[in-house]
Formats: C-alpha cells, structure tokens, sequence
C-alpha cells in the first residue's frame, strides 16, 4: 500500500507538469506563427487530448482539500498502473508535437497530417488512461 494523497500528488505533478510544458510549447509555436492560419486545428487536437483527464484530476483534488482530513492508501499496483499508463500517453502526445519539425522534415508530412491520423490510436488510450486514472481515485481506502 502506498499513501494516497502522496500517491495523488505525484500523479497530478506529472499531469499538470507535462501539459503545463506542453501548452507552452505549443503556445510559443503559435505566438511564433509556425502554424499560421491553422493552429486553431493544433490547439483543437491538444486540449481535448489533454483536459479531459486534467478536469477529473483537479476535480477530485479540490473534492479532497473540502473533506476531513484522514490518511488512505492505495494499492500499489493501481498507482503505477495509472502512472505507467499516463507516462505513455503524454510521451507519445509530446513526441507529436515536438517531434513535429522533424517528421515534416523527414516523410515530408505536415503536422496537420500526422495529427490527423493520430485519433485512431489516442482516442482509445485516452480512455484507457481516464479509466486508469479513475480507477486510481476509486480504490482509495482508510485501512493500511
């Protein structure tokens, strides 16, 4: 077992760390105009990537800071399941973005292309993280 809200803390320091750095990423890129009159397509790809596990993340937070105080603990395995999980799908959504020059450089693609093509496997891990992520929350219990 392992202490939820440290457990809790970590997973949503890697959360909010990665998007923070991403959303700057693509942030500057659009400021840069390297997307021109298209990175509302860019920004329209990332952010429903993203939020939907952010927004349950921030919600049970803000939820837990509202209840009494008490130590729980989680299991193991579901935290590194979530974590393991989560580490995937953000590394391959920031190898997207940043490896974006690159790919455009070497098979000639744009990045509107390959975030095109790229629904079809994110779309179904996303849920498989929110359920990992989900599950994480759930199984949370006062006894060590």
């Amino acid at each position: 077992m392992i202490e939820f809200d440290k457990a809790k803390w970590r997973l949503a320091l890697l959360w909010f760390g990665v998007c923070g750095f991403l959303f700057f990423i693509v942030f500057l890129q659009t400021i840069l105009d390297k997307y021109g009159q298209r990175s509302t397509e860019v920004w329209n790809w990332l952010l429903p990537n993203l939020m939907p596990v952010l927004t349950m993340m921030a919600g049970v937070i803000v939820s837990d800071m509202k209840a009494a105080p008490v130590t729980r603990f989680v299991q193991v395995p579901f935290y590194y399941f979530a974590g393991g999980l989560s580490c995937f799908y953000l590394l391959l959504i920031a190898v997207i973005i940043l490896l974006g020059p690159v790919i455009e450089e070497t098979a000639g693609l744009l990045i509107f292309d390959v975030i095109g093509r790229t629904g079809v496997f994110l779309g179904p891990m996303q849920g498989v993280v929110a359920s990992a992520v989900g599950i994480f929350f759930l199984k949370k219990t006062e006894k060590g």
